[in-house]
Formats: structure tokens, C-alpha cells, sequence
């Protein structure tokens, strides 16, 4: 399925997708609006072109863990987004995805005006490989939960067929013995004399 992230901003706003796989996350570009009913509108649209199954919002969260009125813009955006689209909207926490993605454009040279236009998109592409992480995780630890219900299921049919198993032994051996007092007592009364004053 493909996902297509957003990293709102108040002048300048950047999207990301990812591919079928949900391994690659590539920029798709920033779109330069203000007004935030129009923002969703485009979103939307770029949703639909690319094929995107689900949008992630960034949700820019406060260190301490807390939310502040920036966080709140971006959910009355992923809000107006819900309204226009089908697909699940969800909020992503996107901590320091900013100085990332700066960090990332320090080290490839990119500056000015070239920094500029593509930060917001560089962000959105940061966000969307976090998500994308998340979910390869989530989906390895569903399948380590599954192989281990399996497993611990074979343990228990094991220790059903071992506990059957024992049960048959003894009752087996337990005839056996019963057989063989009863058979003692019937040689030693018939094939032993009885003796007066005995």
C-alpha cells in the first residue's frame, strides 16, 4: 500500500510517498499555501494521483511530551483532510524532523533558496520513513507472536500425546502386575500340598 506523508507548515507545506512495498519513502514536493482549507484540498488531489491507500500527518510534539497550538493546527488540518478523502488520516509524531532534515541538507550543501524549497518535503519524507519503520516493526512482532502461538500449541499437543502415552503404560503395566499376583495365587493354592498342622 502506499502512504503519503504531510508535514503541515503555516506558509509552505511538504509531501512524501511512499511505494507499494511501504520500503521506499521519496519526496514528492512542497506546495506554497496559506490557507489551510485550499492545503487540504491539494492534498487530497495528490493523494488520489499517486495511488496513496492512507495519509500520515505530522504531529509536531513537544519534548517534554506535551502539545502545544502548533500541534493543534495540525490536527484541525489532518480534520479538514478527513473531510475531503476516504483514506485514514493519522497523526504521526514528527520530534526534530526539521533539525533532521536540515542536518541532512548540511550535509549534502544544498542552501538558499534551493534549501528552502525542499526542506518541507525533505521532512515529510523523514516522517514517512519513521512510520514506515513503525509499521515493518509492528508487522515483525505480529508474525514472532504467531509463530509463537504455534509453537507453544505443538508443545501442548506434544505433551497431550506424551501424557496419553504414560497413561496407556501404566494402565498396561498395571493389568500386567494384577495378572501376575493373580496368577502366583492360583499356582501356589493349587500346586502347593496343604499339610495338616501347618
Amino acid at each position: 500500500m502506499k502512504i503519503m506523508a504531510i508535514d503541515y507548515g503555516d506558509a509552505r507545506t511538504g509531501f512524501a510517498i511512499s511505494d507499494r512495498s511501504e520500503f521506499l519513502a521519496s519526496p514528492i514536493g512542497t506546495v506554497p499555501e496559506r490557507n489551510a482549507e485550499r492545503l487540504a484540498d491539494k492534498a487530497a488531489q495528490t493523494a488520489a494521483e499517486y495511488g496513496a491507500g492512507e495519509i500520515i500527518v505530522g504531529l509536531p510534539i513537544n519534548m517534554n511530551g506535551t502539545e502545544g497550538p502548533r500541534a493543534e493546527k495540525c490536527r484541525a488540518f489532518a480534520e479538514l483532510l478527513k473531510e475531503r478523502t476516504d483514506l485514514p488520516v493519522r497523526m504521526w509524531d514528527e520530534r526534530s524532523t526539521t533539525v533532521t532534515a536540515h542536518n541532512i541538507l548540511n550535509e549534502t550543501n544544498v542552501r538558499g533558496k534551493a534549501r528552502k524549497a525542499v526542506v518541507d518535503t525533505v521532512a515529510a519524507t523523514i516522517i514517512l520513513e519513521g512510520y514506515l519503520e513503525y509499521r515493518r516493526k509492528k508487522a515483525m512482532l505480529k508474525k514472532v507472536h504467531k509463530k509463537a502461538g504455534i509453537a507453544f500449541l505443538c508443545v501442548m499437543a506434544a505433551l497431550a500425546v506424551l501424557a496419553g502415552r504414560i497413561a496407556w503404560i501404566n494402565y498396561n503395566h498395571g493389568d500386567a502386575y494384577s495378572k501376575a499376583v493373580l496368577d502366583h495365587q492360583t499356582y501356589t493354592s493349587t500346586t502347593i500340598p496343604y499339610k495338616r498342622g501347618q
